[in-house]
């Protein structure tokens, strides 16, 4: 298998998964799929996806649901986002990497 293919295997377990998912987690779940991967390569993806700006098309559905749940909630879009404005600016830390 090329490189190219198989980090776009290690992509799509990143993708499926949570970030912070375990090195050797990823390596086993392509090994039973029969990709052999370094440790090396899944970090690198892993970095690439840390590095890069998170975009809508990257959101999980599950995601779009729950704020979807959020607006209806409290009301309107408009509240949601200064919200989230306002969380961002507190610089509010999200989970531990680990």
């Amino acid at each position: 298998m090329n490189t190219s293919s198989k980090a776009a295997a290690i992509r799509e377990i990143l993708q499926g998964n949570t970030p912070y998912i375990r090195t050797q987690d990823v390596r086993e779940r392509l090994k039973a799929r029969g990709i052999e991967v370094s440790a090396q390569q899944i970090s690198n993806e892993k970095a690439r996806q840390r590095s890069r700006p998170a975009s809508v098309e990257d959101l999980p559905v599950s995601v779009l649901i729950k704020l979807n749940a959020l607006v209806e909630e409290v009301g309107s879009i408009e509240i949601v986002k200064k919200a989230i404005d306002e969380l961002a600016r507190l610089k509010v830390p999200g989970p531990r990497k680990g």
